[in-house]
């Protein structure tokens, strides 16, 4: 029974080809059009041509438009992101019927894929469950792009991040991530055993089979995004991931803040040291790693520890 199932839908699908092929502003094909997005809607399926091509129908005889089929048409869109699908199928769809609510609220939800605000995305789409949940595997195809999205932003992903962004918590994220972990070489931090420290994480990707590029600031990482959404080709310019020994130098300054880190044990020699490396009229703090202030300035010469 299976079987003949099967190939009942292959049958439709090379059918509805066939029919565009011949004259795709045939009004006579829209029956097998909508039949033909039930069956993308059930069997898990996508043809984005067939779907244009029966809004543009829709166009010629709005009297026939098919409101449920037109949202199945936009939630499929929505699913393959982060292709520009819905925004093609909308450009197709008179702007009385995206008044409509269900199609106010499909519009909201792509704006919030666009942006990468995900949590304003699943609370919304949680609210309108009888649009989204009609068409099969709708939340696997937006957890994949959310992975897509952060995995092109970010070298290293808090687990508060993720879980914000794919709505999955405890258990079922902790499965989540060993899925990942097995099968897409998903590394978890605690696992690099990385002590931030005193080593320091540096991020290249080679280009055309030239030098590999560090990612040293902001401006790199958006190059970075530049270059990978140029190319088709996920798998290309992947992220070449390597540590490096921090100098004394290195372990002592903290960036953001600009003060001086006691990372261990602090006594005279690192005072010593700080005298040596810091050179400058202005006073400095040494702070321990809880940026609590230990030190409250640094070329005052009658310094006291505690």
């Amino acid at each position: 029974m299976g079987k003949e199932a099967t190939n009942e839908k292959s049958q439709l699908a090379h059918t509805v080809e066939q029919l565009i092929a011949v004259n795709p502003y045939n009004p006579d094909i829209r029956p097998d059009l909508e039949n033909y997005v039930n069956e993308q809607v059930s069997s898990q399926t996508y043809n984005l041509d067939a779907n244009l091509c029966l809004l543009r129908l829709y166009q010629f005889e709005s009297e026939r438009m098919s409101t449920p089929i037109v949202a199945r048409i936009l939630v499929k869109a929505l699913m393959a992101m982060p292709a520009p699908d819905f925004s093609l199928c909308l450009f197709l769809i008179p702007e009385r019927v995206q008044m409509e609510e269900q199609f106010k609220t499909l519009i909201v939800l792509s704006h919030y894929l666009e942006t990468a605000r995900f949590r304003q995305f699943w609370d919304e789409a949680a609210k309108s469950r009888h649009i989204v949940e009609a068409v099969s595997g709708f939340e696997q195809a937006i957890r994949a792009y959310a992975v897509h999205v952060l995995s092109i932003t970010y070298q290293k992903v808090p687990r508060a991040i993720l879980a914000e962004a794919i709505n999955i918590e405890g258990v079922s994220l902790d499965k989540f991530l060993e899925h990942h972990v097995s099968n897409n070489g998903w590394v978890i931090e605690k696992e690099l055993e990385i002590d931030e420290s005193t080593k320091k994480i540096e991020a290249r990707y080679v280009v055309d089979g030239n030098a590999a590029l560090l990612i040293c600031n902001d401006v790199g990482v958006k190059l970075y995004i530049e270059v990978k959404k140029s190319v088709p080709d996920f798998e290309m310019y992947l992220l070449i991931i390597n540590t490096i020994d921090k100098d004394e130098v290195e372990m002592l300054f903290e960036g953001e803040t600009g003060t001086v880190m006691c990372l261990e044990n602090f006594c005279r020699e690192v005072v010593e040291l700080i005298g040596d490396i810091i050179d400058c009229s202005d006073s400095m703090s040494l702070c321990d790693v809880k940026l609590n202030k230990i030190i409250s300035d640094c070329n005052n010469s009658d310094v006291k520890i505690g």
